[in-house]
């Protein structure tokens, strides 16, 4: 009998810790965060910064998406490819599929300024000059 009240306390614990974690909503934008999100788009680029901390990006016109999360820290905007880049291991800046860097808001306009991480511990520099866009990107990454 203590076994099996041991076994029922368990399982209460596991299904209330799980609904918890797995449950509970991404916390609001921080001020940052909500400078940058929204759909933008210039110079073959089409990015949209979602408000659950998710990304679309088209680069070029073959039209294939990358799909992440995204996040400013520090005034820093980092983007982490989880679909679509070209690997998917993306935890540090040697391993392809993130980005990082400066961003500055001005009006309509976006210009990001990021280090994008390649295979092999390289990295490139990438600067996109992107205005506000309609429509929305995210319904392709899902």
């Amino acid at each position: 009998s203590v076994r099996t009240a041991l076994l029922v306390v368990t399982c209460v614990l596991a299904v209330a810790g799980t609904a918890l974690f797995f449950g509970a909503d991404r916390p609001p934008l921080t001020t940052d965060e909500q400078v940058v999100a929204g759909h933008w788009s210039g110079n073959d680029v089409d990015l949209e910064f979602g408000d659950t901390g998710r990304y679309a990006l088209v680069v070029g016109t073959a039209g294939g998406v990358e799909c992440g999360k995204w996040r400013v820290e520090g005034g820093t905007l980092q983007m982490r490819a989880k679909r679509g880049a070209t690997a998917g291991s993306t935890l540090l800046m040697t391993q392809p599929g993130l980005r990082a860097g400066a961003f500055v808001r001005d009006g309509d306009r976006l210009d990001l300024s990021l280090q994008t991480a390649l295979p092999g511990a390289r990295s490139r520099p990438e600067s996109w000059a992107l205005r506000k866009a309609e429509g929305t990107l995210l319904g392709r990454c899902e």
